[in-house]
Order: C-alpha cells, then sequence, then structure tokens
C-alpha cells in the first residue's frame, strides 16, 4: 500500500493487486470515492536502441514482443517493458540504494544458478547476492546505467 494524493489534494490509499498475469492498482479516496488504474506497462530510456536489444533480449533473455525503428517491447510475464531511444547513459557516482532511481526487478526461483549465468553472459552485478528479510538480490546495471535487480524471495 502506499500514500498518494488526488488532484483536489484528497488523501488515497492505493493497493497492487495481482490476478494471474493482471495487475491492477486500486484505491479508495477518503471520501470513499473508489477508482481502479490498471498496471500498463514500464518504460526506461537508453542511448543506444540495437544495444539494448543485445543485453534485454540477448544477454538477458526477455521475450521481444514487439520492435519498431524507435521503440522495442519486451514481455515480463504479462506487463509491457517499453525500452525508447534517446537518453544519455546515466552515471553512478554513489553506491547502490543511496540514489533515488526507479529499478526494474528481475524474479528468479534460483538467484544462484541466474547469477552465475547471467555473470558468464557478460553482466556486471554492482555487489555479491545480498540477503534481505524477505529474500535475496543482486543489482546490475544495464548499459545505459539503468538499474535492475535479480530477486529471489521467500529464501
Amino acid at each position: 500500500m502506499m500514500a498518494v494524493y488526488s488532484d483536489n489534494h484528497e488523501p488515497a490509499m492505493l493497493t497492487l493487486v495481482r490476478r494471474g498475469s493482471s495487475t491492477t492498482l486500486r484505491g479508495v479516496a477518503r471520501k470513499n470515492v473508489a477508482m481502479e488504474l490498471e498496471f500498463s506497462e514500464v518504460q526506461t530510456f537508453v542511448s543506444d536502441l540495437q544495444q539494448a536489444r543485445y543485453f534485454y533480449h540477448d544477454v538477458l533473455g526477455l521475450p521481444l514482443r514487439l520492435e519498431s525503428p524507435s521503440f522495442l517491447v519486451f514481455d515480463l510475464t504479462g506487463a509491457d517493458f517499453t525500452v525508447i531511444p534517446g537518453a544519455a547513459r546515466k552515471p553512478r557516482n554513489k553506491p547502490y540504494g543511496v540514489e533515488r532511481a526507479t529499478v526494474l526487478c528481475l524474479k528468479t526461483s534460483d538467484i544462484d544458478a541466474a547469477y552465475s549465468e547471467m555473470s558468464g553472459r557478460g553482466v556486471e552485478f554492482l555487489s555479491e547476492i545480498q540477503g534481505t528479510a524477505d529474500g535475496r538480490f543482486a543489482p546490475f546495471e544495464d548499459p545505459d546505467g539503468n538499474l535492475l535487480e535479480l530477486v529471489q524471495t521467500g529464501t
């Protein structure tokens, strides 16, 4: 759940609801006005579309659903991950987790095997696999500095 504010500055509470391959954002404003938003896609901006295609499709193995000269769309189990050219590489000047960023988390059932395979394919992780109360994760970047995490929950 997260707190948000409507256009009239009334507080609302939103909850992500997952049903099969569909994720819905449900919310109720304080005046009991219900709204329903459906999760559509995640977008990231890159400097080189072909380099991004190689990284996300060939290195990470994400299924490419749609390709055009102006964008790529990968299928993330029912949600779209759209890659759009036109951004400069973002240099990382601080340790992972210190700067504000949106992180694309890719879930796996065997983080050790996935970490090893991805390392063998040239992915440079920002740290070794780390543990949390909810599982384990290993952060890495795409060629443009966009942040991703390999995640295994419940371990």
